[in-house]
């Protein structure tokens, strides 16, 4: 029960934190500015991309880049999508376009810095993530690809300070304490080493996995605008997960109206007022993992399940 509860508030943390980098790196406004429409076709964009129909959410993303002024939040999120395929050329030019609309984001030049690196472009992308990290010196996944780049060029007390920086922000980062216990060992610091990779052993993959997850690479989503909705037509979801007792997150989308609500063992019921259908529902589960519908009609009870869930 303790376990599930840990796992319960890791995922909630990191929609916390996805929400104040959306925030950051999109504000309220900005979403304001998209119509009805365009948000309809964002959110299935970002459902198709998150159930691995990549093709469908990039002819959905194009569609929204049509637009003039190109939204700067589907920009992002389609190069974020072609980098999860490290399909790094094609990701570039989006996300190097996305810098020029957002240039302080430590969002995007995390993403562009990632991009080069896929691209073996170290220094390029020292350079960008150098910059992220002023202005996000929280996040711990900055550092740790500084130390991927320093690595890659050879510089290893460079990677080695860079990765225990990564130990400082989040001292239970599976990655971090593998790579820097394994170079250390390279280096003939072999007690130094065994010590943090005998850490990691004790810490279980779980735990390990919830440190590491990092809200810079889930999607620009907009601001959710409340718990329940307003009366009329309805929803009401049924997560079920594969852990017995495991709970998860519920959100529905539909265009402007975006609600958020912990899933219990009833289902949870969602107010859409004169809507139709909602667009999205998405079921975020407490080990990072996510299960989307889309287009789903209103007036009803739907059951979702994780077996079907994915991750960024």
């Amino acid at each position: 029960m303790a376990r599930g509860r840990f796992a319960l508030a890791a995922a909630l943390l990191l929609l916390s934190a996805s929400a104040r980098g959306a925030g950051a790196d999109a504000p309220a406004q900005a979403w304001d500015l998209l119509s009805e429409e365009q948000l309809s076709l964002h959110h299935k964009a970002v459902a198709h991309w998150g159930s691995g129909m990549y093709e469908t959410a990039a002819r959905e993303f194009d569609r929204l880049l049509e637009a003039r002024p190109a939204p700067a939040m589907a920009v992002v999120n389609l190069g974020m999508m072609r980098l999860s395929q490290r399909k790094y050329e094609e990701a570039l030019p989006h996300l190097e376009r996305a810098a020029v609309l957002m240039p302080d984001s430590p969002r995007v030049l995390y993403l562009l810095g990632k991009c080069l690196l896929g691209l073996e472009r170290g220094d390029d992308a020292v350079a960008r993530l150098t910059r992220a990290g002023r202005l996000d010196p929280r996040e711990p996944a900055i550092p740790l690809r500084l130390a991927e780049a320093h690595a890659q060029a050879g510089r290893e007390d460079s990677a080695q300070a860079e990765l225990r920086r990564v130990l400082e922000l989040r001292p239970d980062h599976g990655a971090a304490l593998v790579r820097l216990g394994r170079m250390l060992e390279r280096l003939g610091r072999g007690r130094e080493g065994a010590a943090l990779l005998e850490r990691f052993a004790r810490l279980g993959k779980r735990r390990a996995r919830e440190a590491e997850r990092c809200a810079y690479e889930s999607p620009l989503d907009p601001p959710v605008s409340g718990p329940a909705g307003g009366g009329g037509r309805w929803l009401a979801v049924r997560a079920v997960g594969l852990e017995r007792g495991a709970r998860a997150v519920v959100t529905v989308q539909a265009g402007r109206l975006i609600l958020r609500r912990r899933a219990g063992a009833k289902p949870v019921r969602f107010g859409l007022g004169g809507k139709s259908e909602a667009d999205v529902v998405r079921v975020d589960w407490a080990d990072g993992t996510h299960t989307h519908r889309v287009g789903v009609p209103a007036d009803r009870e739907v059951l979702v399940e994780q077996v079907s869930a994915h991750i960024w």
